[in-house]
């Protein structure tokens, strides 16, 4: 199991560098093009946008990885043991719920703009495209607070829960 959260952690630390380059050498390519040529891009401005829409929604699960999320935590530091495993359960089930419901409205948008036919105006890609990122971040999201709830219950075991402790 460790070897795969490691495998996807990788994944995904390569995919959100490879979007962010791939953002800056457009706008860059638009920034050139405009005061340079005197001409721009038509697709540039957009295609930048929807990478950074993608890059939004998946870095929550990055953050999430790291546990770096802000977070109100009054109640938790004035908890010891099982009171404050629970309060940090308690927060993670309602993560999880919440982030279900952006997941399930996400998917019902998705479809919906795929059998509408909707597509972007540069580009003309589907704008399903585009808002997968919603349901797609939130369900690697939810993932990730899972493992952390069940490694917070000592149900399950990583090196990387290990190596807080």
């Amino acid at each position: 199991m460790g070897k795969i959260i490691k495998t996807y952690d990788a994944f995904e630390e390569r995919f959100l560098v490879l979007q962010l380059a791939l953002a800056v050498i457009v706008i860059f390519a638009q920034v050139v093009m405009r005061y340079v040529f005197n001409s721009s891009l038509s697709w540039s401005e957009e295609l930048a946008r929807y990478l950074y829409i993608w890059q939004g929604w998946l870095g929550i699960s990055l953050i999430e990885r790291e546990r770096a999320h802000i977070e109100i935590d009054m109640l938790k530091v004035k908890f010891h043991g099982v009171p404050r495993k629970f309060i940090e359960t308690a927060a993670q089930l309602i993560c999880v719920f919440a982030s279900g419901v952006m997941a399930y409205v996400g998917v019902k948008m998705v479809l919906f703009s795929f059998t509408s036919g909707a597509r972007s105006t540069a580009l003309r890609i589907p704008l399903g495209l585009v808002y997968a990122a919603m349901p797609v971040g939130c369900i690697l999201y939810c993932v990730r607070v899972i493992f952390h709830m069940l490694e917070n219950l000592g149900v399950l075991k990583t090196e990387q829960a290990g190596e807080e402790g």
